[in-house]
């Protein structure tokens, strides 16, 4: 036989274990937990067996309660959602001292999100004790074709608070002072690399941004963007907008005749690209000023566009 020690130890280790699970997010400033939507609770009279019920708490905080119809309960205890429940059974069913309970049978899972360049952005289900790195490892890891790991921010839900997070220094120098724990409701967010780009524009099948590589050249971003439009594009008139560092809004314009490359290997025509170049790819004909706005698609390119006096891309 067990020892009255032993018992006692193995009864404190079950309350330690069933207090580790306790959802304490949920708990009040008295330290009882109060209920939450999506908690699924059971309602019972004793002895009045057609009243029993599993109810979950509702998008609107309340439980449709057996015959009495919708009843707050987020926000509440169980002992102050039966005594009302005691009430209206009185009141509506004239049962005499109706003995009510009220049993959460599952509590509503903790959730956190993570959103910008991961590899799969959702909300995910946490336990306590869940950090970053482990929110992280849900969302399949960051997409390192496009994120910015040095700017990411944990927002918290309680307090709105956003929380500075260098995920290069966590991930891949162990800096573990930024693995904070997640709490029900955070939202991580990775945001994408916006300067390690480079954009192409115009009279191409497939205008967008793209990640830069080491190296990069011209026809290498041709070839990304899909090749020429036929009939539409003008190789020959082809512009690089390379931004001026430290000159906020200014740009060298840099032309290439890329149908030189192309026909004739003339290989000082395929530039070397630098991280924030913008290409665009000119047309056969002069185009008019909704095309460009159309081709563009960005004021501050539009802008530049006019600065430079490129409408209608006059020959050079």
């Amino acid at each position: 036989m067990r020892s009255r020690l032993q018992i006692a130890l193995i009864a404190l280790m079950a309350f330690a274990m069933a207090f580790s699970a306790f959802p304490a997010y949920a708990q009040g400033d008295d330290g009882i937990y109060r209920l939450q939507i999506e908690d699924l609770l059971l309602v019972q009279i004793f002895n009045e067996t057609q009243v029993n019920a599993q109810v979950p708490v509702g998008q609107d905080g309340n439980i449709a309660a057996p015959f009495v119809g919708s009843v707050k309960a987020a926000g509440r205890t169980v002992d102050e959602l039966a005594a009302e429940l005691t009430q209206l059974y009185i009141q509506r069913l004239r049962l005499r001292d109706p003995k009510v309970s009220v049993t959460i049978i599952r509590f509503r899972e903790l959730k956190a999100s993570v959103v910008g360049a991961v590899r799969q952005a959702g909300s995910f289900v946490i336990r306590r004790g869940d950090t970053v790195v482990s929110l992280i490892g849900r969302a399949f890891g960051i997409d390192s074709e496009r994120a910015d790991p040095y700017r990411a921010t944990l927002r918290r839900s309680k307090s709105q608070e956003q929380i500075p997070i260098d995920l290069f220094a966590l991930l891949y120098r162990g800096d573990t002072s930024q693995n904070y724990e997640i709490q029900d409701g955070d939202e991580l967010l990775v945001p994408h690399e916006t300067k390690n780009k480079v954009s192409l524009l115009g009279a191409i099948q497939r205008p967008n941004q793209y990640p830069y590589r080491d190296g990069m050249k011209l026809s290498d971003l041709i070839a990304m963007g899909g090749g020429e439009i036929p009939r539409t594009t003008m190789f020959s008139k082809t512009l690089v907008f390379r931004p001026i560092a430290g000159q906020a809004d200014q740009y060298r314009v840099i032309k290439s005749d890329m149908v030189r490359f192309f026909t004739k290997g003339d290989y000082s025509q395929d530039i070397l690209l630098q991280p924030g170049d913008l290409v665009v790819i000119n047309k056969t004909k002069t185009p008019s000023l909704s095309d460009i706005s159309q081709t563009v698609n960005s004021i501050w390119i539009f802008n530049l566009l006019s600065k430079q006096g490129l409408f209608g891309f006059s020959p050079f």
